[in-house]
């Protein structure tokens, strides 16, 4: 392999090893992925039923055999992976210049949307991705090398990516990728022939709409799930959304840096990785200069991509769903963006710069998307500590069963993204503990106080019977995580208070090791770490399960 492509691909695995390496240290489940594992492999499958995504059942089900988080999360992790290295090679093939794709990879490989991609809830999502991505390089492919028999598992790939429904959206990327790569290996770059090309790619039309009949017909949602992903809004009011959204999708500072003192730690690893990558460059004396290129050509780029970006968003705020980065886990709706965004920021920068400028911008953005991401991976860090004190905590394992807990979470500082518990991942990690699911929590970030119009604060009256009410909702529902629950009439508030600040990039990195090589003594450190204090409340005549 030529030696600057390799340089190329080192530079683009590294970046993204700093930037995304430590969503591989997930050690307990998160979130939704409580839900997952307690479903079991069996109950996996009406559970896909339900919300009418049965083939996402077998992108699931192993990981929740295995049992293990670091196995979906590390499977995630070499999903985007994957697709940052397909954007180099497709791009390439479709006819940029070895410099131009190698910035756009670079930019994609580090740019800081979907940092709920390390949840198993999340796997399928990365799975169809790198389905997609691969789908699309390996047609580029076929058409260089005049192979139609790849077409066969290009077929397949994309009906495995639109598992996933919003890469139902995306798929014009498919025959336009065709076309520009058709016109590129033709002399002349004529049109017509390339159009001819791509429309004679009749798979590529009929795969998109033979899966949604299909599954309008015989995959429709019912159950818990009979208005999942239903449409909110008609086309018009949500592409005029989608424009809002995507503008509003810029990195909101605050939640990436929510102090000073970690911030300078993440501009500082930005700024070495930069540096790196420059004296890397030099002594290997890459391919970096940027094509010029025309600059209604440069702008017609930026349109596409624009166009494919709006297309990425579209499904999701049809459905009313809002993607945005406090809270973390409607991150997960930026997937589709994930693909294109890099190249997009690419060709923004090229459009807008001199060609002799474009290479130097690239690096300050990269910088800019590093320092992100390490900040993003250190609050990772710090929650998979903190979380690891909640589930082996003594003092939760001495709570009655059968006991309804108000959570005060004064750790918020630990929570990624200034996410907070729900009651039902809240309850399995109090229940963690057990061979039975029998204690109820519920966060004090769920709750609005009548009296006050804020959320619940400890003593609150208001606090007791809305747990209650949440235990008589889901008792009946055991995959929330307290289907053993017989109420012995008890209410405790538990307040997690913290006794020192989140780690930093760094020594959060130490301590995910220790979980790895010293897990014990890892543990041990996190439960000393956090002070348990439970003061038991007046539950009055609230009562849920089989007894009062």
């Amino acid at each position: 392999m030529n030696r600057r492509i390799v340089t190329h691909i080192a530079i683009i695995i590294g970046v993204y090893f700093v930037c995304f390496g430590a969503y591989n240290f997930v050690n307990i489940p998160f979130w939704d992925d409580w839900v997952l594992t307690k479903y079991g492999v069996d109950g996996l499958w009406e559970l896909f039923k339900q919300v009418g995504r049965r083939e996402q059942y077998f992108m699931t089900a192993p990981f929740v055999f295995l049992g293990n988080p670091m196995f979906w999360a590390i499977t995630s992790f070499v999903c985007w992976g994957v697709v940052a290295l397909m954007v180099y090679v497709a791009l390439q093939i479709m006819g940029w210049t070895r410099a131009n794709a190698f910035w756009a990879s670079l930019l994609t490989a580090a740019l800081p949307i979907n940092q709920a991609r390390f949840g198993l809830a999340m796997t399928p999502y990365a799975i169809s991705a790198a389905c997609f991505a691969v789908a699309i390089c390996v047609l580029v492919a076929s058409v260089r090398l005049q192979k139609p028999w790849l077409r066969l598992p290009v077929a397949i790939l994309l009906l495995l990516s639109f598992s996933t429904n919003s890469f139902l959206t995306m798929f014009w990327l498919a025959p336009a990728a065709v076309y520009l790569t058709a016109r590129h290996l033709d002399p002349e770059r004529r049109s017509r022939p390339a159009i001819r090309s791509a429309l004679l790619h009749v798979e590529l039309y009929i795969l998109p709409v033979a899966y949604w009949i299909s599954k309008a017909l015989f995959q429709q949602t019912y159950g818990l799930y009979t208005n999942y992903n239903k449409f909110q809004m008609g086309p018009v009011e949500g592409l005029l959304t989608t424009l809002l959204k995507l503008v509003r999708l810029a990195p909101d500072l605050p939640v990436f840096f929510p102090t000073s003192g970690h911030a300078y730690e993440a501009v500082a690893i930005a700024t070495a990785v930069v540096i790196l990558i420059v004296v890397i460059i030099r002594r290997g004396h890459s391919d970096i200069a940027v094509e010029r290129g025309s600059k209604a050509g440069n702008w017609l780029l930026v349109a596409v991509l624009g166009l494919a970006a709006i297309a990425a968003l579209f499904p999701y705020v049809m459905v009313g769903i809002d993607p945005r980065y406090r809270g973390l886990w409607e991150t997960r709706h930026t997937t589709t963006l994930a693909i294109v965004g890099g190249a997009l920021v690419f060709a923004l920068l090229r459009a807008a710069l001199p060609a002799r400028f474009v290479p130097a911008a690239s690096l300050a953005v990269l910088g800019f998307f590093v320092a992100i991401d390490v900040s993003a991976s250190r609050q990772l860090l710090g929650d998979i500590y903190e979380s690891n004190g909640i589930i082996h905590s003594p003092a939760i394992a001495a709570i009655p069963p059968g006991s309804m807990i108000g959570l005060l979470e004064d750790d918020s500082a630990y929570r990624m993204f200034g996410r907070h518990f729900t009651f039902y991942d809240a309850s399995a990690m109090f229940n963690a503990h057990a061979d039975t699911d029998s204690l109820v929590v519920h966060s004090q970030f769920d709750v609005i106080d009548p009296a006050t119009g804020d959320f619940v604060r400890a003593g609150s009256p208001a606090f007791p019977p809305a747990v209650a009410q949440v235990c008589r909702n889901a008792v009946h529902l055991p995959q929330y995580g307290f289907g053993d629950v017989v109420s012995n009439g008890l209410f405790f508030e538990v307040s997690l208070q913290p006794k020192s600040a989140p780690p930093s990039f760094i020594s959060g990195l130490g301590i995910a090791f220790g979980f790895l090589f010293d897990h014990q003594n890892t543990v041990a450190r996190a439960v000393e770490n956090l002070d348990v204090v439970v003061v038991p409340r007046p539950l009055g005549a609230e009562e849920c399960g089989g007894a009062g």
